[in-house]
């Protein structure tokens, strides 16, 4: 098992990544894991969780189905019709994050020490386009498991 320490940052309200982890299970054999700090308020609030790829995926998945239906819903218009807005965010530099991403991924695993201090960097930053685009911090508390304050 092999951590390589990238960076950390501080800031009063932020995801940060400070560590990588490269590890191996049986199941799956070897597979990176990014431990992301959530603080939100004070120090004794910050929280770390290792997640992996795939839990970005599941996030982004959140944030572009926004995106996807705006071509169906607007050649279904009818000046007449009267709609009910729904309360959603548009998280344009999020999406674009993502897409940024995803056209530097690799077909295959790949665990080179390179390739995988851009992939934080880009994960990072696809979470800081979460944070400073919505209204609240709900799609990040969910996605480290924090429940809404009382």
């Amino acid at each position: 098992m092999m951590t390589i320490q990238i960076y950390i940052l501080t800031f009063f309200f932020c995801p940060t990544f400070v560590k990588l982890l490269i590890s191996q299970s049986e199941k799956r054999g070897k597979h990176a894991q990014f431990l992301v700090i959530y603080r939100e308020g004070s120090i004794r609030d910050t929280i770390g969780v290792w997640k992996r790829y795939s839990d970005f995926q599941e996030l982004s998945k959140k944030v572009t189905k926004v995106d996807e239906g705006c071509a169906s819903v607007i050649a279904n218009m009818s000046p007449l019709a009267v709609t009910e807005e729904h309360d959603v965010e548009h998280l344009p530099n999020a999406i674009t994050s993502w897409h940024l991403l995803k056209k530097r991924k690799r077909w295959y695993r790949c665990l080179d020490s390179g390739y995988l201090s851009l992939k934080v960097f880009l994960l990072e930053r696809f979470l800081h386009d979460i944070l400073f685009e919505s209204s609240t911090p709900d799609l990040l508390r969910e996605f480290v498991g924090v429940p809404p304050p009382i």
